[in-house]
């Protein structure tokens, strides 16, 4: 949800996640809680991101695509979620 941004992570939103990435494929497993607005839910995402097919060049495109997905992926699932 916060993963594009540099803002603050409100604090009555708590986020339990781990991150992984290798050879353009990203990760990530969050348990996302804010009982101040009964949000509660798990989000469990691999996301690849290697536009040119080549694998070990190191060349990904994690924080153009990977990671401004997966924040708005966990964004429009809060809001679903919100009471």
């Amino acid at each position: 949800m916060f993963g594009d941004t540099k803002e603050d992570i409100p604090s009555s939103i708590k986020i339990y996640n781990k991150v992984g990435n290798a050879y353009g494929t990203m990760i990530d497993c969050a348990y996302i809680t804010d009982p101040e607005n009964k949000v509660e839910f798990m989000l469990s995402a691999t996301i690849l991101a290697n536009k040119n097919g080549i694998y070990n060049d190191n060349i990904y495109e994690y924080d153009s695509i990977s990671l401004p997905f997966l924040a708005e992926l966990g964004r429009q699932l809060y809001a679903i979620n919100k009471h």
